[in-house]
């Protein structure tokens, strides 16, 4: 199963990543985020073909963001992700966070704490989703259903009905504090299949050339599984340059080989692949802002060739994104001098992270390059 978890606790993120074995479902990734990033980041994760993909609501500050999220992936993904929505225990059938799982067709809404978080989960995804049941739910009377509010595991109305009563108090004071929220996490934090996403400021600045020697450092250096997704041009183009395997696999279609030990693919998302191998590199080509899937990347290398003249594409590309998302790009300079490459990176201040590319004429002579660790490093490899 096809699973991913984003929550703004990295204790929950422990819970879940330590709790995989007795949750009994493979986390295909999982990620502990800021609160302003959640959505975001729902949005992003859809894109890659999750089959399940749980949004932890539980601490209340996180409602809205809950909310926004479930509307993303709804309209990206229409019904073809499951989600589950994990909200404090206490929830009642009122809260707007409820209104808005019955809109976005949210069936599973596990009211739960981080005590009960991995033992709920695991009967939530063993466990078909009961239609009948969860639409009979909603069409309760409204005494009977204020605090009645549907979640697996049938919990008795008396009980939560009594939980209504004290619940806005306790409500309010968490929501009064919402900043302990949203300092959790400071930076994003990576689980199962790192995705690298690469893509060039303009033509012929060495992206597809980068993307091979990172596939290939992962691959003969550390001794983890990639796959390298490529344009169909350059992947035709490779087929007939080198001498590689072919590969069947009824999810690539006819798009795939191997190159020495990396799997190189075509016309697929990462989603497709992800399941398949320890990490993913992304080559995108150039640059395209009306594009989601540079975004899917958990880093995302932008890269703009040495020469001076290269830099006005760059910084065209750099004013024309918001803060949020130049927080998580890493510009990538190819082919630069050293002192040149220092004026770069001061320029560069708004962009979280600046490298200087190490390019030898052949791709996959890896040795001696220092960028490459980096670059895996980031990715948590």
């Amino acid at each position: 199963m096809n699973t991913w978890y984003i929550t703004t606790s990295e204790n929950r993120e422990s819970l879940i990543r330590d709790g995989i074995t007795d949750a009994e479902f493979h986390s295909a990734g999982g990620h502990a985020v800021e609160v302003d990033r959640f959505s975001m980041e729902a949005q992003r994760i859809a894109g890659v073909h999750p089959q399940v993909l749980i949004l932890d609501a539980i601490d209340p500050a996180t409602a809205q963001a809950g909310i926004s999220a479930m509307m993303r992936v709804r309209k990206l993904k229409q019904e073809k992700v499951r989600i589950v929505l994990l909200v404090p225990e206490d929830t009642v059938a009122g809260e707007n966070i409820i209104e808005a799982a019955k809109k976005y067709n949210v069936r599973d809404v596990v009211p739960t704490s981080a005590e009960k978080l991995i033992g709920e989960l695991t009967e939530v995804l063993k466990s078909p989703v009961d239609y009948e049941k969860f639409y009979s739910t909603w069409e309760e009377p409204e005494e009977e259903s204020k605090g009645g509010f549907f979640g697996f595991g049938g919990k008795s109305k008396t009980k939560v009905k009594v939980v209504e009563k004290e619940v806005t108090k306790e409500v309010e004071k968490v929501v009064e504090v919402p900043v302990e929220v949203e300092k959790v996490v400071e930076k994003v934090k990576l689980v199962g299949t790192p995705t690298i996403t690469l893509a060039g400021v303009q033509s012929r600045v060495g992206t597809t050339h980068l993307a091979l020697s990172i596939a290939e450092y992962i691959n003969s250096k550390l001794k983890l599984s990639c796959g390298l997704i490529i344009r169909k041009e350059t992947y035709d183009f490779l087929a007939e340059y080198f001498e590689v395997e072919e590969v069947h696999n009824e999810r690539y279609g006819t798009n795939a080989f191997k190159l020495g030990g990396i799997l190189v693919v075509s016309e697929i998302v990462a989603g497709d692949i992800s399941a398949d191998v320890d990490s993913v590199v992304w080559d995108l080509g150039v640059f395209d802002a009306g594009s989601t899937e540079f975004k899917q990347g958990d880093v995302r290398l932008l890269v703009s060739g040495g020469a001076e003249w290269e830099m006005g594409p760059l910084n065209e590309i750099v004013d024309s994104l918001p803060l949020a998302d130049l927080k998580d790009i890493c510009a990538a300079f190819t082919l630069t001098p050293n002192a040149l490459f220092e004026d770069y990176k001061e320029m560069m201040g708004e962009v979280a992270n600046t490298i200087r590319v190490d390019v030898n004429l052949e791709w996959h002579n890896i040795a001696d390059r220092k960028d490459l660790p980096v670059i895996a490093k980031m990715a948590g490899l």
